[in-house]
């Protein structure tokens, strides 16, 4: 990606922070799925810090930057079979993260789960 390309998606990316001169925001793919990017504000020095697909997440939310981290939620979806009524039932696992601006050191902080419902 051009860093042309990229100053694009990072202007319209929904979930974004800025912290000591760099953008941290989450930009999704059909085949990479979300990944966590860092870049200067024209689009330059652009580089990945976490893949979702790698880590099993399904989305990457509510960046936050400070000093030296970034803080962000995500979000993992999958079904269980419900024998009794053969259908799908929906569960969500949110995640509160943070990771060294460099790509280092990846810290659950605490972990949140709930039921979406269910599918036909």
């Amino acid at each position: 990606m051009t860093p042309d390309e990229m100053k694009t998606e990072m202007d319209n990316a929904i979930c974004k922070a800025e912290a000591d001169g760099w953008v941290y925001f989450s930009y999704n793919t059909v085949t990479r799925g979300y990944e966590l990017y860092k870049a200067r504000s024209d689009g330059s020095e652009f580089s990945s810090i976490a893949k979702s697909k790698r880590m099993g997440w399904d989305a990457i939310r509510n960046i936050r930057a400070g000093t030296g981290w970034i803080y962000f939620d995500t979000e993992e979806l999958y079904s269980v079979l419900n024998e009794e009524y053969r259908e799908y039932d929906r569960y969500t696992e949110n995640l509160k993260c943070k990771i060294k601006t460099d790509g280092t050191e990846f810290t659950e902080l605490n972990s949140s789960g709930g039921y979406r419902g269910s599918s036909d």
